[in-house]
């Protein structure tokens, strides 16, 4: 929207059925933030995502639980 480039995401991972939606969707959740990101992909059945912030906080869509091994 501003030409800038994106800011506040490292990483936005998407799990879907197919490669080339879950590209596209990876590309739109890295652009619109985090919080608008995830709201979005939440509203897509089949589709769940991991997307790591600038600070390194991990964050899950609504169906993704993550469990820490040591």
């Amino acid at each position: 929207r501003t030409g800038y480039p994106a800011t506040g995401i490292l990483s936005a991972s998407i799990f879907t059925k197919t490669a080339e939606l879950a590209d596209a969707l990876a590309t739109s959740g890295f652009v619109m933030g985090l919080e608008t990101g995830l709201d979005f992909i939440n509203q897509l059945k089949g589709v769940e995502c991991v997307i790591v912030d600038e600070n390194n906080k991990i964050h899950t869509s609504s169906n993704i639980t993550l469990s820490q091994s040591n």
